[in-house]
């Protein structure tokens, strides 16, 4: 059975705020326990969003997400967690939130980035990319043009060193889908080096 492990969780306060509660951006290092590296038996990790908004919105994540747990879908270090202990996970990230010259100087880099899938055609997403792509236009911004899996996204990238800008990311990001808000890579980012292999070939 294939399932996800979580190595780290880290939480860092983005220099905005939205109705006056600062944004956090919690991001995991994380793998298939069936992806490898091509060279080596090392299993694979990268580092994702997996949670952006308020301390609620964190939170919240959280508690969905935990309901993976007892089915043994989710792990934390490749062991069995208990739901609580996943959500515990979360709140002692959030207790020890860094800022991001902090996340930097840790070896992490974190992009806020805004990405529009063009192609979905769900009823909700289409309403929030239809907002978000609005906002985003009207305030100046430009974008590139991606094609991927048959799909196409308008990405928008900005600076966290301008307020103004990270405001807009703020005011127009997808709390629903988390990663599609920052671009993170960091220490021991093995992804790139991902192959597939069975477990059984393993034994």
């Amino acid at each position: 059975m294939s399932y996800r492990i979580v190595y780290d969780i880290v939480a860092v306060k983005m220099p905005a705020s939205h109705f006056d509660e600062p944004i956090i951006l919690v991001a995991e290092l994380g793998g298939d326990n069936n992806c490898y590296e091509s060279h080596g038996n090392r299993r694979s990790r990268d580092w994702s969003a997996r949670a952006v908004g308020s301390v609620h919105d964190v939170i919240s994540y959280a508690a969905e997400t935990s309901a993976a747990c007892p089915g043994g879908s989710l792990q934390l270090h490749g062991r069995y967690t208990e739901p609580e202990n996943y959500i515990r996970a979360y709140r002692r990230a959030l207790s020890r939130a860094m800022t991001l010259d902090e996340a930097s100087k840790r070896g992490l880099s974190i992009a806020p980035i805004i990405r529009l899938n063009m192609s979905s055609e769900d009823i909700s997403e289409i309403g929030r990319r239809n907002y978000a792509r609005e906002a985003l236009q009207t305030a100046g911004k430009t974008h590139s043009i991606i094609k991927e899996y048959g799909r196409t996204i308008e990405l928008y990238t900005f600076d966290p060193t301008d307020a103004a800008d990270m405001q807009l990311w703020a005011d127009n990001i997808d709390r629903h889908i988390p990663w599609r808000n920052a671009k993170v890579s960091g220490p021991d980012d093995r992804w790139g080096l991902a192959t597939l292999r069975r477990e059984v070939a393993l034994a």
